[in-house]
């Protein structure tokens, strides 16, 4: 499955804080910004935007894990065996899911 988006890894980077604003930028090494956010730190909900803005960051390593643990635990189970353990199964159609959600 070829990607369609800015390949990883990203980073969170943090610029100087103004007085009721903190500029946030995803960045990629391959491509420059990817995302940019502007965070108020006087605002209780900072603290939760930052971690969003730190798991966005993370987004193309964790799909990167998630497509390699699914195509391993698929090439280990038989998915289509009604003998194989039904979790298994639920976890890996989830983990298709969440793929496509992230590259259609």
């Amino acid at each position: 499955m070829e990607a369609k988006h800015t390949p990883g890894p990203w980073f969170y980077v943090s610029t100087k804080d103004w007085p009721h604003r903190q500029d946030v930028y995803i960045s990629a090494k391959s491509w420059g910004v990817v995302a940019m956010a502007s965070i108020d730190p006087s605002l209780p909900a900072c603290e939760m935007q930052r971690a969003n803005l730190r798991l966005l960051a993370s987004a193309p390593d964790l799909l990167e894990a998630l497509m390699s643990l699914a195509d391993d635990v698929s090439d280990r189970f038989d998915l289509d065996c009604p003998s194989t353990n039904p979790g298994i199964k639920s976890c890996i159609a989830e983990a298709r899911a969440a793929i496509a959600k992230a590259t259609s």
